[in-house]
């Protein structure tokens, strides 16, 4: 099976899985993993009905905010797990909103290609989770003594597409549809729509908190994008193909898509295992 068909199928059912309550009118069943602290790896809405866990934004957010020691020791460390097996893997492979942004990306239209510009920009995420996920929760819990999830409340749109959109249309409710042109983070959620049409996945490469922790783990992860530079004669050709802002094969941006495998007339490129611990 061709790699870009085994991960669209990754995409397809870890998305599924995400949200695997949508299917509990024919089931019969509500899937709630349990745990206060638990979440899934990939970005997926806590606040969606269907979610059967929390998002990984949403709980590094509540170890802002006052969360017990044995909570923040979970969060953290389910987060650290999954960075050290899979780093930005999680993004191409197993993340909703990255599904989204591949299938939008397909709508034929002019498309602005990377360079310098958008290699800066996508520094922007690293501050955007200092500020919103960490920041301003951690300051609204010592000084105000409250709960502000920040970047769930002013930024992120997966909040409206999950929680209030896709809820709005499976249940047929056309007043919760029209209710949404009153939430200002359903324009950004439009914004990110057309911005995915013309930018190869602008959310994951400029604004995600969560792709700037996993891009740390990249070169430590256990899986991702290896290179043999036995093979390998430095022709760039990878890197040209690549359609995020990555300098070398695996570096923080790398999603592991295999995009450069493709590219590499050599075979020099693999995707699997990467180290033996």
């Amino acid at each position: 099976m061709e790699l870009n068909v085994k991960q669209r199928l990754a995409q397809v059912i870890t998305a599924a899985l995400y949200n695997e309550n949508i299917f509990s009118s024919i089931t019969g069943k509500y899937v709630d993993i349990p745990g206060e602290y638990a979440c899934v790896p990939g970005l997926n809405c806590q606040y969606c009905r269907y979610s059967i866990a929390g998002c990984p934004l949403g709980l590094m957010q509540k170890t802002m905010n006052g969360a017990s020691m044995g909570g923040v020791l979970q969060v953290w460390g389910i987060l650290l797990l999954f960075g050290l097996l899979l780093g930005r893997m999680i993004c191409g492979w197993g993340c909703p909103v990255g599904l989204l942004q591949d299938l939008l990306a397909k709508i034929p239209a002019p498309k602005f290609k990377k360079n310098k510009a958008t290699y800066y920009l996508s520094y922007l995420k690293y501050f955007i989770g200092a500020v919103f996920v960490l920041a301003i929760p951690l300051f609204s819990s010592l000084v105000y003594d409250q709960e502000l999830a920040a970047f769930c409340v002013y930024i992120c749109p997966v909040w409206i597409l999950e929680g209030d959109f896709l809820s709005a249309i499976l249940s047929g409710n056309a007043d919760n549809i029209l209710a949404l042109f009153a939430e200002g983070k359903f324009y950004i959620l439009l914004m990110l729509i057309g911005g995915s049409i013309i930018i190869y996945r602008p959310f994951c490469r400029f604004i995600c908190p969560l792709g700037a922790f996993y891009g740390l783990f990249n070169k430590v992860s256990l899986f991702g994008m290896k290179i043999d530079v036995q093979k390998c004669v430095n022709c760039s050709a990878c890197i040209k193909a690549c359609p995020m802002d990555c300098k070398t094969i695996g570096d923080r941006e790398c999603i592991s898509c295999g995009k450069c495998r493709q590219a590499c007339h050599v075979n020099a490129i693999s995707l699997g295992k990467k180290f033996t611990y």
